[in-house]
C-alpha cells in the first residue's frame, strides 16, 4: 500500500502549500501586499537511506508587485537562482 508521502506529485504539492502559506504569513505580519517566497528543500528520509539520486523540490510563489512588475519579478528570480 503506497502512502501519500511517497508519491512525488503530493511532495510538490506539499512544498507548494508551504511556499504559499509562508508568502501569506510574511504579508499578514509586515502588512504588505508585496511578497516572493523561493523555498528548496531536499528529502531527508531520500538522502539517509543512501539514495544518491537528486531530491531537491523547488516553489516559488509571488504577490503584488512581484506579480505586476515582470522587471521586478526577473530580478528575483535571478537572485534567488544564484543563491539556491
Amino acid at each position: 500500500m503506497r502512502t501519500p508521502w511517497a508519491d512525488p506529485v503530493f511532495r510538490s504539492f506539499t512544498y507548494q502549500l508551504l511556499c504559499q502559506q509562508i508568502a501569506e504569513e510574511v504579508m499578514r505580519i509586515t502588512a504588505s501586499r508585496d511578497v516572493a517566497v523561493h523555498v528548496k528543500g531536499e528529502h531527508l528520509c531520500m538522502i539517509m537511506r543512501g539514495i544518491r539520486t537528486p531530491a531537491t523540490m523547488i516553489s516559488t510563489t509571488m504577490q503584488g508587485a512581484f506579480c505586476e512588475n515582470s522587471a521586478l519579478r526577473a530580478d528575483f528570480l535571478r537572485m534567488a537562482s544564484t543563491t539556491s
